[in-house]
Protein backbone atom coordinates (compact mmCIF):
# COMPACT_ATOMS: atom_id res chain seq x y z
CA UNK A 1 0.00 0.00 0.00
CA UNK A 2 2.87 2.36 0.78
CA UNK A 3 4.22 2.38 -2.81
CA UNK A 4 0.76 3.29 -4.07
CA UNK A 5 0.48 6.19 -1.63
CA UNK A 6 3.93 7.44 -2.62
CA UNK A 7 2.93 7.18 -6.27
CA UNK A 8 -0.30 9.09 -5.74
CA UNK A 9 1.45 11.84 -3.79
CA UNK A 10 4.21 12.33 -6.35
CA UNK A 11 1.74 12.14 -9.25
CA UNK A 12 -0.34 14.88 -7.64
CA UNK A 13 2.74 17.03 -7.02
CA UNK A 14 3.92 16.57 -10.60
CA UNK A 15 0.47 17.42 -11.94
CA UNK A 16 0.24 20.56 -9.82
CA UNK A 17 3.70 21.61 -11.01
CA UNK A 18 2.63 21.22 -14.65
CA UNK A 19 -0.52 23.28 -14.13
CA UNK A 20 1.41 26.03 -12.36
CA UNK A 21 3.92 26.12 -15.18
CA UNK A 22 1.07 26.18 -17.71
CA UNK A 23 -0.11 29.44 -16.22
CA UNK A 24 3.20 31.10 -15.41
CA UNK A 25 5.85 29.71 -17.76
CA UNK A 26 4.17 28.20 -20.80
CA UNK A 27 2.78 31.45 -22.32
CA UNK A 28 6.27 32.86 -22.74
CA UNK A 29 7.40 29.83 -24.74
CA UNK A 30 4.20 29.21 -26.70
CA UNK A 31 3.38 32.78 -27.71
CA UNK A 32 5.97 32.95 -30.57
CA UNK A 33 4.44 29.84 -32.18
CA UNK A 34 0.95 31.31 -32.16
CA UNK A 35 2.18 34.70 -33.31
CA UNK A 36 4.05 33.13 -36.23
CA UNK A 37 0.93 31.18 -37.23
CA UNK A 38 -1.22 34.30 -36.75
CA UNK A 39 -3.41 32.48 -34.27
CA UNK A 40 -4.77 33.69 -30.96
CA UNK A 41 -3.05 31.90 -28.12
CA UNK A 42 -5.21 30.47 -25.32
CA UNK A 43 -5.17 32.56 -22.17
CA UNK A 44 -2.92 31.32 -19.33
CA UNK A 45 -6.01 30.52 -17.27
CA UNK A 46 -7.31 28.34 -20.11
CA UNK A 47 -4.04 26.42 -20.23
CA UNK A 48 -4.25 25.89 -16.48
CA UNK A 49 -7.84 24.63 -16.69
CA UNK A 50 -6.92 22.33 -19.57
CA UNK A 51 -4.01 20.71 -17.76
CA UNK A 52 -5.94 20.41 -14.48
CA UNK A 53 -8.88 18.66 -16.13
CA UNK A 54 -6.75 16.32 -18.25
CA UNK A 55 -4.45 15.37 -15.40
CA UNK A 56 -7.36 14.83 -13.02
CA UNK A 57 -8.94 12.43 -15.51
CA UNK A 58 -5.67 10.55 -16.01
CA UNK A 59 -5.19 10.35 -12.24
CA UNK A 60 -8.70 8.96 -11.72
CA UNK A 61 -8.36 6.43 -14.53
CA UNK A 62 -4.83 5.41 -13.61
CA UNK A 63 -5.18 4.44 -9.97
CA UNK A 64 -3.83 1.01 -10.92
CA UNK A 65 -0.93 2.51 -12.86
CA UNK A 66 2.46 1.91 -11.18
CA UNK A 67 3.89 4.62 -13.41
CA UNK A 68 1.24 7.24 -12.67
CA UNK A 69 3.96 9.72 -11.76
CA UNK A 70 4.97 9.63 -15.42
CA UNK A 71 1.49 9.40 -16.92
CA UNK A 72 -0.11 12.38 -15.18
CA UNK A 73 2.39 15.16 -16.02
CA UNK A 74 3.16 13.67 -19.43
CA UNK A 75 -0.49 13.85 -20.46
CA UNK A 76 -0.83 17.30 -18.91
CA UNK A 77 2.00 18.56 -21.09
CA UNK A 78 0.64 16.58 -24.04
CA UNK A 79 -2.68 18.41 -23.75
CA UNK A 80 -0.85 21.67 -24.43
CA UNK A 81 0.95 19.99 -27.33
CA UNK A 82 -2.37 18.98 -28.86
CA UNK A 83 -3.76 22.52 -28.69
CA UNK A 84 -0.56 24.11 -29.99
CA UNK A 85 -0.03 21.64 -32.83
CA UNK A 86 -3.67 21.75 -33.90
CA UNK A 87 -3.57 25.54 -34.18
CA UNK A 88 0.01 26.22 -35.32
CA UNK A 89 1.22 22.88 -36.81
CA UNK A 90 4.21 23.10 -34.49
CA UNK A 91 5.27 21.08 -31.46
CA UNK A 92 7.38 23.28 -29.16
CA UNK A 93 10.61 21.67 -28.07
CA UNK A 94 10.12 22.86 -24.50
CA UNK A 95 6.96 20.78 -24.12
CA UNK A 96 8.59 17.69 -25.59
CA UNK A 97 11.68 18.01 -23.40
CA UNK A 98 9.61 18.60 -20.26
CA UNK A 99 7.46 15.57 -21.13
CA UNK A 100 10.62 13.48 -21.58
CA UNK A 101 11.95 14.64 -18.21
CA UNK A 102 8.66 13.97 -16.44
CA UNK A 103 8.40 10.56 -18.07
CA UNK A 104 11.95 9.64 -17.09
CA UNK A 105 11.48 10.68 -13.46
CA UNK A 106 8.16 8.87 -13.18
CA UNK A 107 9.57 5.76 -14.83
CA UNK A 108 12.56 5.58 -12.49
CA UNK A 109 10.40 6.09 -9.41
CA UNK A 110 7.89 3.49 -10.56
CA UNK A 111 10.58 0.94 -11.34
CA UNK A 112 12.21 1.40 -7.91
CA UNK A 113 8.92 1.17 -5.99
CA UNK A 114 7.81 -1.97 -7.83
CA UNK A 115 11.21 -3.58 -7.36
CA UNK A 116 11.47 -2.80 -3.63
CA UNK A 117 7.92 -3.68 -2.64
CA UNK A 118 7.01 -6.45 -5.04
CA UNK A 119 10.35 -7.56 -6.48
CA UNK A 120 8.77 -6.91 -9.87
CA UNK A 121 11.04 -5.91 -12.71
CA UNK A 122 10.34 -3.66 -15.65
CA UNK A 123 11.77 -4.66 -19.00
CA UNK A 124 14.33 -2.16 -20.21
CA UNK A 125 14.13 -4.00 -23.52
CA UNK A 126 10.42 -3.17 -23.73
CA UNK A 127 11.10 0.51 -23.10
CA UNK A 128 13.82 0.67 -25.76
CA UNK A 129 11.70 -1.27 -28.24
CA UNK A 130 8.81 1.06 -27.53
CA UNK A 131 10.97 4.08 -28.28
CA UNK A 132 12.29 2.53 -31.49
CA UNK A 133 8.86 1.32 -32.62
CA UNK A 134 7.59 4.89 -32.51
CA UNK A 135 10.70 6.81 -33.56
CA UNK A 136 11.72 4.88 -36.68
CA UNK A 137 8.39 5.06 -38.59
CA UNK A 138 7.98 8.75 -37.75
CA UNK A 139 11.52 9.47 -38.88
CA UNK A 140 10.91 7.60 -42.15
CA UNK A 141 7.66 9.48 -42.77
CA UNK A 142 9.49 12.73 -42.12
CA UNK A 143 12.27 11.82 -44.55
CA UNK A 144 9.89 10.93 -47.40
CA UNK A 145 7.78 14.00 -46.82
CA UNK A 146 4.73 12.26 -45.44
CA UNK A 147 3.49 15.29 -43.53
CA UNK A 148 5.34 14.41 -40.32
CA UNK A 149 7.40 17.27 -38.90
CA UNK A 150 10.56 17.28 -36.82
CA UNK A 151 8.52 17.95 -33.70
CA UNK A 152 6.61 14.73 -34.29
CA UNK A 153 9.88 12.81 -34.67
CA UNK A 154 11.13 14.21 -31.33
CA UNK A 155 7.87 13.41 -29.55
CA UNK A 156 7.67 9.84 -30.89
CA UNK A 157 10.28 8.20 -28.61
CA UNK A 158 8.81 9.98 -25.58
CA UNK A 159 5.38 8.43 -26.11
CA UNK A 160 6.88 5.13 -27.25
CA UNK A 161 9.10 4.88 -24.19
CA UNK A 162 6.20 5.73 -21.88
CA UNK A 163 4.02 2.99 -23.38
CA UNK A 164 7.01 0.65 -23.39
CA UNK A 165 6.91 0.71 -19.58
CA UNK A 166 3.84 -1.52 -19.86
CA UNK A 167 5.30 -3.70 -22.61
CA UNK A 168 6.44 -3.48 -26.21
CA UNK A 169 3.03 -4.68 -27.36
CA UNK A 170 1.31 -1.75 -25.68
CA UNK A 171 3.67 0.63 -27.46
CA UNK A 172 3.10 -1.06 -30.81
CA UNK A 173 -0.67 -0.90 -30.35
CA UNK A 174 -0.43 2.79 -29.57
CA UNK A 175 1.56 3.43 -32.72
CA UNK A 176 -0.96 1.58 -34.89
CA UNK A 177 -3.80 3.56 -33.33
CA UNK A 178 -1.95 6.83 -33.88
CA UNK A 179 -1.22 5.98 -37.53
CA UNK A 180 -4.86 5.06 -38.14
CA UNK A 181 -6.09 8.29 -36.57
CA UNK A 182 -3.46 10.48 -38.20
CA UNK A 183 -3.70 8.72 -41.55
CA UNK A 184 -7.47 9.03 -41.58
CA UNK A 185 -7.28 12.72 -40.81
CA UNK A 186 -4.63 13.29 -43.49
CA UNK A 187 -6.70 11.38 -46.06
CA UNK A 188 -9.72 13.54 -45.35
CA UNK A 189 -7.57 16.65 -45.74
CA UNK A 190 -6.26 15.40 -49.08
CA UNK A 191 -9.66 14.40 -50.43
CA UNK A 192 -11.18 17.73 -49.49
CA UNK A 193 -8.32 19.65 -51.06
CA UNK A 194 -7.27 21.23 -47.78
CA UNK A 195 -3.80 19.69 -47.99
CA UNK A 196 -1.33 18.32 -50.50
CA UNK A 197 0.89 15.24 -50.17
CA UNK A 198 3.86 17.28 -48.95
CA UNK A 199 1.77 19.56 -46.75
CA UNK A 200 2.49 19.53 -43.05
CA UNK A 201 -0.35 18.12 -40.97
CA UNK A 202 -0.94 18.33 -37.24
CA UNK A 203 0.13 14.77 -36.44
CA UNK A 204 0.87 15.46 -32.77
CA UNK A 205 -2.78 15.16 -31.66
CA UNK A 206 -3.05 11.76 -33.36
CA UNK A 207 0.12 10.58 -31.61
CA UNK A 208 -1.12 11.69 -28.21
CA UNK A 209 -4.58 10.22 -28.77
CA UNK A 210 -3.15 6.93 -30.03
CA UNK A 211 -0.90 6.64 -27.01
CA UNK A 212 -3.74 7.51 -24.66
CA UNK A 213 -6.07 4.91 -26.17
CA UNK A 214 -3.42 2.22 -25.83
CA UNK A 215 -2.75 3.27 -22.23
CA UNK A 216 -6.46 3.05 -21.43
CA UNK A 217 -7.09 -0.32 -23.07
CA UNK A 218 -3.91 -2.32 -22.50
CA UNK A 219 -1.50 -0.14 -20.53
CA UNK A 220 -1.41 1.86 -17.31
CA UNK A 221 -5.14 2.11 -16.71
CA UNK A 222 -5.37 -1.68 -16.38
CA UNK A 223 -1.91 -2.48 -14.95
CA UNK A 224 -2.11 -4.17 -11.54
CA UNK A 225 0.33 -3.31 -8.80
Amino acid sequence: MIPQIITYVFAAIAGIAVSIWAGLGAPEYLEPYFRSAKKKMPRPSQLVYLTVVVQAIIFALGLKDPFLVASVPLMGLASMMVVTDAMTHKLPNVLTFLAAGAGLFGAILGIILRLVQYHATTSLFGILIGMAVWALPMWMLHIIGGGVGRGDVKLAPVIGGWLGLYGAGVSFGGLLTALIIGGGYALVQLLTGKAQWHSAVAFGPAMVLGGLVSWLITGGAVSPW
